[in-house]
């Protein structure tokens, strides 16, 4: 019986790009050389005009830089190789001595974790290739596009419209009020120099501070703001949690249930049915959600029948949901409202020294202190204002939380970069999740406690 032929099968390197790796790639090229040359050179080669085995002389034996193109293309194409396979292994290149600390990861995640168009796009062109282990994270993420995502664009889109209605109003209720309490203060300490126009503008400006507290109270922007981001939050956890649900890779390649099959139908009645009752939730739902704490996910991995197929979607949660989350953090922590904290603690010390000094000048009969009085009472309505525009920017009202997030997505991603196990870096990746959904309902304990105006 005839042997088969050999048929090699290296790894596929196509979709690996080294654009950020090319000064480390002519490094390489050239050590290479350097290697070689030290290796021949210790066997008794020199330099010659050309190759000759017999005498030992090669024209190679220059250094790197003044060798012909054809050979410095050899060895390049020798460490790309090397290098394209150690990325599509899983392994990260980085420069520890010019990488920033606590540096995010750079890939080519997009910051948008939850339109997978782009993704499935690829993974349909690489399953038509014959790479059936992407059809479990093919299907699992069609099933969140065509359930969750559209859901999830709602009630972002509703999140913002009635954050900017709720800051529009809380803002317009604190500044009109102030203006207000300025004009009457302004009439009390100055009546002769107080025109009559003076008092209709005080009454028309505390006319609009309570038509803006009205507005609010009657239309709710604050409670439909934050039933929008709860139910947003909650679907992008129900999208991951979908994503890395077991029954995804249990099947054998090629056998990966659709739609139709048992098993794609459950999951799409459950995934449906979690979409459903998210949009049912009202307002009182979320207070009693936020206090019932988090539930940790402690199922294993059932089957092991289809290791790459969970690869693959262990891969995509890397990128899409860790470092894109990371990204936002990283963002997030920046705004933290420092300059307004400084800007109502100048306020404060302001306000404490006109009272001193009101004190004391009072104390002397000194005349004329009507400035000092209206800079003391203005002062704390003009921080009530200050605080109620940094509670309403999620922001700057959670910057602590983000970095507190952050620190410890960071060390989980270490720790999924390190490890080669995949059940371990599916543990890991449960361990993610518990952290993003305990940050989701600290997030919304906060953002309950947002003061309304002032």
């Amino acid at each position: 019986m005839a042997e088969e032929p050999y048929v090699p099968h290296p790894i596929d390197t196509s979709d690996i790009k080294l654009d950020e790796l090319k000064p480390l790639l002519e490094q390489l090229a050239s050590n290479a050389h350097e290697v070689w040359a030290q290796k021949r050179i210790e066997d008794g080669w020199t330099l010659g005009p050309q190759r000759d085995d017999a005498k030992r002389k090669h024209p190679c034996l220059v250094p790197y830089d003044q060798l012909p193109d054809s050979e410095k293309e050899y060895d390049r194409a020798l460490v790309k190789q090397t290098l394209k396979t150690t990325i599509a292994l899983g392994y990260r290149v980085v420069n520890l001595e010019t990488r920033p600390q606590k540096e995010l990861p750079k890939d080519d995640s997009p910051q948008d974790d939850m339109d997978d168009s782009a993704d499935i796009l690829e993974c349909s062109k690489k399953v038509e290739a014959g790479k059936n282990e992407y059809e479990p994270l093919l299907n699992a993420l069609m099933l969140s596009q065509e359930v969750i995502f559209p859901q999830f664009q709602e009630a972002d889109q509703d999140a913002k419209k009635y954050r900017k209605e709720y800051q529009n109003t809380s803002q317009a209720a604190v500044w009109f009020g102030v203006a207000a309490i300025f004009l009457g203060l302004y009439e009390t300490v100055y009546p002769y120099w107080s025109p009559e126009w003076v008092e209709y503008l005080e009454f028309s400006f505390a006319l609009l501070c309570l038509a803006s507290i009205l507005v609010g109270v009657l239309s709710k922007p604050k409670e439909h703001w934050l039933l929008a981001r709860y139910r947003a939050e909650k679907l992008r956890l129900l999208k991951f949690k979908t994503i890395m649900d077991t029954q995804h890779w249990c099947a054998k390649p090629g056998e990966t249930k659709r739609a139709g099959d048992g098993q794609s139908d459950d999951m799409r009645a459950r995934v449906t049915a979690r979409v459903a009752k998210l949009r049912a939730m009202v307002y009182q739902d979320v207070e009693e959600r936020t206090v019932e704490g988090v539930v940790p996910d402690v199922s294993d991995i059932q089957c092991s029948e289809n290791p790459e197929s969970l690869r693959e979607i262990i891969k995509y949660y890397c990128g899409k949901r860790i470092r894109a989350q990371m990204a936002y953090l990283a963002n997030a922590e920046k705004d933290d409202g420092a300059g307004a904290h400084l800007l109502v603690t100048i306020v404060f010390f302001i306000t404490f020294g006109c009272i001193l000094l009101h004190s004391g000048l009072d104390l002397l009969k000194y005349p004329g202190i009507g400035v000092l009085i209206t800079a003391a009472v203005i002062g704390p309505a003009f921080v009530a204002g200050i605080k109620t525009y940094i509670a309403s920017r999620e922001s700057a009202r959670n910057a602590l939380r983000h970095r507190a997030t952050l620190r410890s997505l960071q060390a989980l991603d270490e720790e999924m970069v390190k490890t080669e196990n995949l059940s371990e870096k599916f543990r890991i990746a449960q361990a993610c999740e518990l952290v993003l959904e305990f940050d989701a309902s600290e997030f919304m304990r906060l953002l309950r406690e947002v003061e309304w105006y002032g």
